[in-house]
């Protein structure tokens, strides 16, 4: 797949953090939600930026790069959010037109907005195509605007259950950071399968080299 261009640079301390502390794994997670979900406020705060009231719509795929560390500190992680755009306005920019999102991606998060039931089928389409390897939330945000009207956890849960695949449902609010401690816990989610893989994977290489020596030993 193509790389996108629009990857942010890791500012200099967070590449000194990176490069003093070891890290060993890479976890891409992937933001998608329709007009005006959220998407982009979310992933300023995730790249560690304020918060912005006024609109404005992803015009190609951006990514930042965050540091995190699951809550028993054992393991460094370095995470690359990508705020997908499904068509860019200008021409050749990167979108989810052109090239597979979801390739090399651990995790997604879906926004939906809980006074705008079109984004939440906007999610449940989007769903419908996301690889069994990816662990995906959905996430309702705006929490801070609620007023007991709109889609509430429950309702986007029922929505999602006919895909016949467990997907954990939140609500947060980027404007005042409620809700998003609970999205980096369940970060450790795909962050431990990632972990897990790679142990797989070892573990299979070594029994292979310890086949290979008794084999030449038996020679």
């Amino acid at each position: 797949a193509r790389r996108a261009r629009g990857i942010a640079r890791v500012d200099a301390r967070l590449r000194e953090r990176l490069g003093t502390q070891g890290v060993r794994y890479n976890l891409r997670v992937v933001l998608r939600g329709g007009r005006r979900a959220g998407k982009t406020a979310l992933f300023e705060r995730l790249a560690g930026r304020g918060f912005s009231d006024a609109y404005e719509a992803t015009r190609e795929l951006r990514a930042a790069t965050i540091a995190w560390a699951p809550r028993d500190g054992r393991e460094r992680c370095k995470v690359d959010v990508w705020d997908v755009c499904d068509e860019a306005e200008a021409e050749g920019a990167v979108d989810a037109a052109s090239i597979d999102v979801y390739d090399g991606a651990a995790a997604a998060v879906f926004l939906v907005d809980p006074r705008d039931a079109t984004t939440l089928d906007y999610v449940v389409d989007k769903l419908r195509g996301l690889p069994g390897g990816v662990d995906a939330v959905v996430l309702r945000s705006f929490a801070d605007a609620a007023d007991g009207s709109g889609l509430t956890e429950s309702d986007v849960a029922a929505a999602l259950e006919p895909l016949g695949r467990r997907i954990r449902v939140l609500s947060a609010s980027a404007k005042t950071c409620a809700g998003l401690d609970t999205l980096h816990a369940w970060l450790a989610l795909p962050f431990l399968r990632l972990v897990a893989g790679e142990h797989r994977r070892a573990l299979a290489r070594a029994e292979e080299r310890l086949a290979a020596a008794e084999e030449a030993l038996d020679a």
